[in-house]
């Protein structure tokens, strides 16, 4: 229970923090209108005025969503392959209506609605990676991990929005905890595969997830077990397929607006209708699109990249060995990569984030707690490179490098310090 209560303040704690330097300190930044979301100050929230708020295009579908299952099941509705999320959210929406004292308009409960699911979502992150790196919350470095984990570009951002991005972190962490038990590999896990099943009606991904597990496990044992695996894959799939089953059997009719109006994934079956030719063509032409955002995502995050390989680097002078944790990580990362670069829509930082993005942070953390032992230095430095990251930059189209800031410079300068400093002691060693 303690350990719950320090978890959740720091959680808010954090949260506060890196909302009011983003949107009270670098109000220039936190200003500029991005694809799918701009920023007012004109938020109230029953005694407290002209609060600033980040508004995401997103938040029309949500609510009407949320507010009737005839309009869930609405083909407007972009999100029926989310029911967990919006139920939830609707859930929440009808209770905070049922206790009003506050007199808070309907968007106003909608908006308090989504915080407390991301806060939540958060707090399942945060709770994971403790459990993953075995964090005992009981000194200054576990506080600050956590404050970099929360400042996460992306996963601090998602707080104020109505995404299920960060779910797909809680997928990642949950797939390398899983990988890296000493025992995972001589269960039958049937509860893993149902647990990734369930959350798959929160977003779809996590069946991929489910997939990776199941192909790291032939990697591992060198068998393949077709009733096992057969089993495992049935029970991945049981959750969406009652989901659908039920539906099929009531008066409402189940639209995949992915599919239906961005043919995600889909494009490759109706290429396929088209010919052999057209189907390469096509496949190459998202390919290629793919790359391009991939080395413009490599170029705008090239310091975590060089963080990244100067560890590794350290490490291997030090004779350190690489943790298990980074090579499950690349395992899982890889395939989700290739997974995003097959789906057919292009988008600057989001599916590349979900790969390569998050196998850098986490790999910078790891490092940090496992190899370099929780240095102040390295730490200091990861962290000041998280401020230095501007509000949504990543998704300003003319931006595709790095940004040089008072944070940036300041996070370099503690890197090579640390670097010089591990450097020194590893020629001591010798």
């Amino acid at each position: 229970m303690l350990k719950n209560l320090k978890i959740f303040t720091t959680i808010l704690v954090g949260f506060l923090g890196f909302y009011l330097f983003e949107f009270y300190i670098q109000t220039n930044n936190a200003n500029i209108h991005f694809w799918c979301v701009q920023t007012l100050s004109n938020f109230n929230l029953g005694p407290i005025k002209s609060v600033s708020l980040p508004i995401h295009c997103d938040e029309g579908p949500y609510r009407i969503a949320s507010n009737s299952i005839e309009e869930f099941f609405s083909p407007s509705n972009p999100y029926q392959t989310r029911p967990l999320l919006v139920l939830i959210l609707g859930f929440l929406r009808r209770f905070f209506e049922s206790i009003n004292v506050l007199n808070l308009s309907d968007y106003q409960i909608f908006r308090v609605s989504i915080f407390l699911i991301q806060i939540v979502i958060l707090f399942s992150i945060i709770s994971i990676f403790i459990n993953l790196m075995k964090l005992k919350i009981d000194s200054y470095s576990d506080y600050l991990i956590i404050l970099v984990i929360i400042g996460i570009p992306g996963i601090r951002w998602n707080i104020l929005f109505p995404s299920a991005g960060n779910i797909t972190f809680i997928l990642f962490l949950l797939s390398i905890k899983f990988l890296s038990e000493k025992n995972y590999f001589l269960k039958s896990n049937k509860p893993v595969y149902l647990l990734f099943s369930f959350l798959s009606v929160a977003h779809l991904s996590s069946i991929v997830y489910g997939f990776i597990l199941q192909l790291a496990t032939i990697f591992k044992i060198k068998k393949i077990k077709i009733f096992t695996i057969g089993r495992n894959l049935l029970i991945l799939i049981s959750v969406p397929l009652f989901y659908r089953f039920i539906i099929f059997f009531s008066k409402y009719d189940f639209y995949d607006w992915h599919t239906s109006t961005y043919r995600q994934f889909s494009w490759l079956y109706i290429e396929y209708q088209k010919g052999y030719s057209s189907l390469l063509n096509s496949t190459k032409g998202h390919l290629s699109a793919y790359w391009d955002e991939t080395t413009n995502y490599i170029g705008y995050f090239s310091i975590l990249c060089f963080y990244y390989l100067g560890l590794i680097a350290i490490a291997k002078l030090k004779k350190s060995i690489v943790p298990e944790k980074i090579k499950i990580a690349f395992f899982i990362n890889l395939f989700i990569f290739i997974f995003w670069a097959f789906q057919g829509v292009t988008e600057s930082f989001r599916f590349i984030n979900y790969s390569i993005g998050y196998f850098l942070f986490i790999s910078v953390i790891i490092l940090l707690i496992e190899t370099f032992k929780k240095s102040s230095y390295l730490l200091f430095s990861i962290l000041t490179y998280v401020l230095s990251v501007g509000y949504l930059e990543p998704y300003n189209s003319s931006l595709n490098f790095s940004q040089w800031n008072v944070f940036s410079i300041l996070s370099v300068i503690l890197f090579i310090t640390f670097t010089i400093r591990e450097t020194i002691s590893a020629k001591r060693e010798v």
